[in-house]
């Protein structure tokens, strides 16, 4: 469907970004927080900070 007005345009287009951002920036943020930190578990603890079973 064609939008011909300019505020109809401006509202799709409202409604699209923040769709898109929530569908694909999300999980690439997610992935791009986790690669820096170096692992996996808990909440994206440093590296450094890792602390082994034994340890506790």
């Amino acid at each position: 469907m064609l939008v011909w007005s300019k505020s109809g345009r401006l509202a799709i287009w409202a409604g699209i970004v923040p769709l898109f951002l929530l569908i694909y920036g999300v999980p690439v943020a997610v992935l791009v927080l986790a690669s820096l930190t170096g692992q996996w578990n808990a909440r994206f603890q440093a590296a450094s900070a890792y602390r082994t079973s034994s340890a506790r």
